[in-house]
């Protein structure tokens, strides 16, 4: 299917996040995701570069790169610290589960929260750790699925490790 060439930007502080998150909501609207849904994908981003920048150490670059084969848009944010756990993932996803039925409890931390929004935003979810070296999150988006069908979807959970 038709869909819009791929795009990719290097950030190292949060004030130049404002342009990649243009730039994402212009691919996804050439390839007409829905306004709802778009609106939660650039929460999701948001949250994937705020929590990104958040471990990178100064003047670490943080890379971004999206792009859309007109049936799936792809967003990976990768930063070069590699401090992500696996257990930390597992650990959000299930608050963020537990919270999304028992509402956000006041002591919620921000990075639960990234979860919880990139959970209603997204397909898929696909984590690349290499310990002390990166860390790629990248986030999937169907759109072929319609709202209702993003709102009672649970997403299915790629974790896997790089290998070179």
């Amino acid at each position: 299917m038709w869909g819009t060439g791929s795009r990719s930007w290097n950030i190292v502080t949060r004030a130049e996040k404002d342009a990649v998150l243009e730039g994402v909501r212009e691919i996804a609207a050439d390839v007409d995701c829905h306004p709802r849904v778009l609106d939660l994908l650039i929460s999701a981003v948001d949250e994937m570069i705020i929590n990104a920048l958040k471990v990178s150490k100064e003047e670490q670059n943080i890379a971004i790169e999206c792009g859309s084969d007109g049936r799936l848009l792809a967003v990976s944010v990768l930063d070069e610290c590699g401090s992500f756990l696996h257990e930390d993932l597992f650990q959000g996803i299930g608050m963020a589960l537990q919270h999304d039925e028992k509402g956000l409890p006041p002591e919620h931390t921000h990075a639960h929260l990234g979860f919880r929004i990139m959970l209603e935003a997204l397909s898929q979810v696909a984590i690349n750790v290499d310990p002390g070296v990166c860390t790629e999150v990248i986030g999937i988006v169907d759109l072929r699925r319609s709202l209702r069908e993003h709102r009672k979807a649970i997403p299915n959970l790629g974790m896997f490790r790089k290998t070179d």
